[in-house]
């Protein structure tokens, strides 16, 4: 591949993440969605139509993500996550930090994204530190930290400690089968669980759950520009180390 190749294939992909990005942050505006603003709704009011708007997205996110391996567009091999480890510690805690930080940030991610395009202040704050701490975690000084406490808490899974490998250890089958017949058992219990509401005809909640169908696809479709044509514009080049710490 040529250098004008890649410089193009490089503004393809910045293009088309700018656009998925626009979509979702306003489907997000719209709809209020948020992390943390759906468990509270859930926990403080009983309220768990944003709570089955997360669970929708979720569940179209599996099944593109699926169809994405499926086509071959994705090795979900050579993923952050691919590993035959399985860091209950690290997740517990990390879930409990990033919990505990929505509730001081007043929001999760997303919605700090939103209020950023918003003209939010703090939220400009929440931004930057969040992504100062999420890279300091992956390669920086909490790394060492990290990766010398929580990370040697682990289960040790030989064949692989995603869903797949698992199915396919216990049922003897191909780990591609084990995959998608996973993926679509578990979308179709949370799908199943979204749609599950008092006011299921009326026509904002349809409309919501649309909203939220999109956001699913719309994290389906940075996952395909970045781990498909992002992939091949790295590979090209050569020259983006994906190193992070780890235990040994």
């Amino acid at each position: 591949m040529q250098v004008s190749d890649v410089q193009a294939l490089a503004t393809q992909v910045l293009w088309t993440s700018f656009v998925i990005s626009m979509v979702f942050g306003a489907l997000a505006q719209r709809t209020h969605f948020c992390t943390m603003g759906a468990l509270s709704d859930a926990v403080n009011m009983g309220d768990y139509s944003r709570l089955r708007q997360w669970a929708l997205a979720v569940a179209v996110a599996v099944l593109g993500f699926a169809a994405l391996v499926f086509a071959e567009q994705i090795d979900p091999s050579k993923t952050l996550y691919a590993s035959s480890r399985f860091q209950w510690l690290s997740a517990l805690v990390g879930g409990l930090m990033f919990g505990f930080g929505m509730v001081l940030a007043s929001g999760c991610g997303s919605k700090t994204l939103v209020r950023v395009g918003t003209g939010n202040l703090k939220s400009v704050i929440v931004f930057f530190i969040m992504g100062v701490a999420a890279y300091a975690t992956l390669r920086g000084i909490t790394a060492v930290a990290r990766s010398n406490t929580v990370d040697l808490v682990f289960i040790d899974f030989p064949a692989g400690a995603s869903l797949g490998h698992l199915l396919a250890s216990a049922s003897g089958l191909p780990v591609r089968d084990c995959v998608h017949s996973g993926s679509l058992a578990f979308s179709a219990g949370i799908i199943d669980l979204g749609i599950q509401s008092p006011r299921i005809l009326d026509f904002r909640q349809s409309s919501c759950r649309f909203r939220c169908r999109c956001r699913g696809g719309g994290n389906v479709g940075r996952v395909w520009c970045f781990g498909s044509c992002g992939r091949t514009s790295r590979n090209a080049r050569g020259d983006i180390s994906h190193h992070w710490v780890e235990s040994d």
